[in-house]
């Protein structure tokens, strides 16, 4: 991760835009997938406010998929 973009926007839809893509970059370069075990590695911040993702590891696993740009494993995979 050698570059974020800004969150910037000048309206509330180019704001949420500039919001999802800040996102999606930080889950893409900070969730590490193990193929043999399917075991997720996520930033200690996101089990530290997990009820913000829904309250359980499957909410917050289908948070993060929504933004994973190439997922080695399918979302039923992962324990």
């Amino acid at each position: 991760m050698e570059h974020i973009q800004v969150i910037a926007g000048e309206d509330q839809e180019e704001l949420y835009e500039s919001m999802d893509n800040f996102v999606g970059e930080i889950i893409n370069a900070k969730v590490a997938i193990n193929l043999n075990t399917g075991d997720f590695a996520v930033p200690k911040l996101m089990i530290t406010y997990k009820n913000d993702f829904g309250g359980t590891d499957e909410h917050l696993i289908e948070f993060i998929y929504t933004y994973l740009d190439n997922p080695e494993i399918e979302i039923k995979q992962v324990e």
